[in-house]
């Protein structure tokens, strides 16, 4: 499991997937950026591994104040948004 935080441009997609390993399987929704991914192995669509994805991002929700605009937790720094973001996954054992 890899993240790259960012806007979901072409160039965000594309740092992230300069990162990946071979999977054996990608699973997303279908935005156009993933098309870059390899047909035979890419799910795309909001099925229920699509699913497991969005589980993933409403756990970081709610355990990040950092990603909500209007608390005092919010961060406008990367860094402190992906070190955050790390952290979570570590701490729930997501990596």
């Amino acid at each position: 499991m890899d993240f790259e935080v960012g806007d979901r441009s072409e160039a965000t997609f594309l740092k992230l997937y300069a990162r990946l390993l071979e999977a054996q399987r990608y699973v997303s929704d279908a935005y156009r950026v993933y098309e870059w991914l390899p047909q035979n192995r890419h799910v795309a669509g909001k099925g229920l591994e699509a699913n497991r994805n969005e589980g993933l991002h409403s756990v970081l929700l709610d355990k990040l104040n950092r990603l909500h605009r209007r608390t005092k937790g919010y961060s406008k720094s990367v860094t402190m948004l992906r070190d955050s973001i790390a952290l979570v996954c570590l701490r729930l054992g997501f990596v």
